[in-house]
C-alpha cells in the first residue's frame, strides 16, 4: 500500500533545528514501540541500538517506567575487545543494563529445534540467551536496532561524488579533509573510491569494486548444482547473480535516490525474520524494529544529502539527530566491533560436535539430504578453524556463514 518516495525535501539551517525535528519524530515512533511493559532493548554500543535505547529510556522515563537493555559481551577474563566502553556511556535514571555472556552457547546448539525454517543467523545462540533472560522479566517484545542503515544511519558515501559532479569544490575540499582526519584514509583512496567510482556506470563499479561477501556466497555454496538446476534455469541463476552483484553499486550519486531504491528492493523481498526462533515449550519472544517504521523512513528520505554526510561523517542523520541525547563519544565514533565478540571461539569449540552430527546423518545415507547438499564437501570444509570474528578472510567467512547455513538446512530436513 506504500512505497518510499522522494517528493518532498526538508532543509535545515542549523544542527539544533534538525536535531529537534528528528527527536520529535523519533519520540513519537518510540512511544508506539514502548507500550508493552516490561520493555527490553538490545544495546550493542553502536549508533542504531544506542539511539533506540536512549530514546526508549527517555519516553518511558516520562511515564515513570523502566527500560531494560541486553548487551552481548565477553567474559571478564577473556582476551579480546567488546563494546563495554560505549555501552557503559549510555545512561539514564530508569535504564537498567544487563550483559548477556552465556559463554558456553554456540552456533551449533539447539539443532533439534529447526522445525519451521532453515533460515537462521549463525549468532542465533545470542538471541536464545536474550530470549531466556527476557522471559525472566516477563517481557514478550525486544526492541532491535536493525535496519537503521536503511534510514537514519544510511551511509551516504556517494556524497563526495555528488559534490564532484556538481562542481561544488569548496564543500568537496572541506568534507574530504574532515573525512581524512576522522578515518585516516589516504586522499588517493578517497578520490578513487568515493569520488570517481560512484560517477562511473554501474557495470564498471561492479568490476572495479566487487562485493567479496556476495562472491563467496556463490562460489562456496554447498548446494549441489544438479539440485538447483532442476528448479532454476541457468538463465535465471545468472539473473539472480546479477541482482546480487548490483547490491553494492551506486546507480546514482544522489544518496536520497539510492536510499529509496535500497528500501524498495528490501520491501519487495521481505521474508521471515531469522530472529523469530522456535523454542519448544517456551513463550514466544517477538523482535520489533523501530527503524523500519514508515514514519522514520519518510522522515529520513525527505532529508537533503547535506545531512547524510556532514563534517566528514558518514551515517550522519542519526549522529546529528541524536545530539544531546547520546554521549558525544558514541555520536562521533567511527569504528564498531562485531555483534558477537567471541564468535570464533564459540565456533572452534563446537565444530567437532557439529562434524559428528553431520557424520551421523551422512552414515544414514538419506537421499533427500544428499540430493540437496554436497555433504562430503561440507565435512571437508568443517576441518577449518576460525582465526577472527571479523570475516576478513575467505576461511572465516566460510566458517561464519557457509558452514552454519548448510548445517541448519540439514537439521531442518532431518527434523521434518
Amino acid at each position: 500500500y506504500w512505497f518510499p518516495d522522494l517528493r518532498s525535501v526538508q532543509n535545515f539551517k542549523y544542527v539544533e533545528d534538525f536535531s529537534s525535528a528528528f527527536k520529535e519524530m523519533f519520540s513519537q515512533v518510540m512511544q508506539s514501540y514502548t507500550e508493552h511493559d516490561p520493555v527490553i532493548s538490545l544495546l550493542s554500543g553502536g549508533l542504531d541500538s544506542s539511539a533506540i535505547t536512549a530514546m526508549g529510556a527517555d519516553v518511558l522515563g516520562k511515564k515513570n517506567k523502566q527500560l531494560m537493555s541486553f548487551s552481548s559481551a565477553l567474559p571478564e577474563a577473556s582476551e579480546g575487545y567488546d563494546e563495554r566502553e560505549y555501552i557503559n556511556q549510555i545512561k539514564a535514571p530508569n535504564l537498567n543494563k544487563q550483559f548477556i555472556i552465556d559463554e558456553m552457547r554456540g552456533p551449533f546448539d539447539a539443532l533439534e529445534t529447526f522445525l519451521y525454517s532453515p533460515i537462521m543467523t549463525s549468532r542465533h545462540y545470542l538471541y536464545r540467551a536474550f530470549n531466556a533472560k527476557a522471559r525472566e522479566y516477563g517481557a514478550k517484545i525486544i526492541l532491535d536496532g536493525c535496519f537503521g542503515e536503511m534510514g537514519p544511519s544510511y551511509w551516504g558515501d556517494e556524497r563526495l561524488a555528488e559534490l564532484l559532479q556538481k562542481g561544488q569544490w569548496l564543500r568537496l575540499i572541506q568534507q574530504s579533509r574532515s573525512h581524512h582526519k576522522l578515518f585516516q584514509r589516504s586522499f588517493k583512496s578517497m578520490i578513487l573510491q568515493d569520488m570517481i567510482l560512484p560517477n562511473l556506470p554501474v557495470s564498471w563499479q561492479i568490476k572495479l569494486r566487487p562485493r567479496k561477501d556476495l562472491d563467496y556466497i556463490q562460489r562456496f555454496s554447498l548446494f549441489k548444482n544438479g539440485f538447483v538446476e532442476q528448479f532454476i534455469s541457468e538463465k535465471q541463476q545468472r539473473l539472480e547473480a546479477d541482482k546480487l552483484k548490483h547490491i553494492g553499486a551506486k546507480p546514482s550519486v544522489d544518496g536520497r535516490y539510492n536510499n529509496a531504491l535500497q528500501l524498495q528492493n528490501y520491501l519487495q523481498r521481505l521474508g521471515p525474520a531469522n530472529k523469530e526462533i522456535y523454542e519448544p515449550q517456551q513463550s514466544e519472544i517477538r523482535y520489533v524494529y523501530p527503524f523500519r517504521d514508515k514514519r522514520v523512513i519518510d522522515f529520513c528520505l525527505s532529508i537533503s544529502n547535506d545531512w547524510r554526510y556532514r563534517n566528514g561523517y558518514r551515517r550522519n542523520i542519526i549522529r546529528d539527530g541524536m545530539r544531546g541525547m547520546l554521549p558525544e563519544a558514541v555520536c562521533s565514533r567511527v569504528s564498531k566491533e562485531p555483534f558477537s565478540p567471541d564468535f570464533h571461539n564459540r565456533y572452534n569449540r563446537q565444530i567437532t560436535k557439529a562434524h559428528e552430527y553431520i557424520e551421523n546423518i551422512a552414515a544414514q545415507k538419506q537421499q533427500l539430504i544428499n540430493t540437496i547438499i554436497d555433504v562430503p564437501r561440507l565435512l571437508d570444509d568443517m576441518k577449518r578453524s576460525m582465526q577472527s570474528n571479523r570475516c576478513y578472510t575467505k576461511n572465516d567467512f566460510i566458517c561464519m556463514h557457509i558452514i552454519p547455513s548448510a548445517v541448519y538446512l540439514i537439521a531442518f530436513l532431518q527434523n521434518t
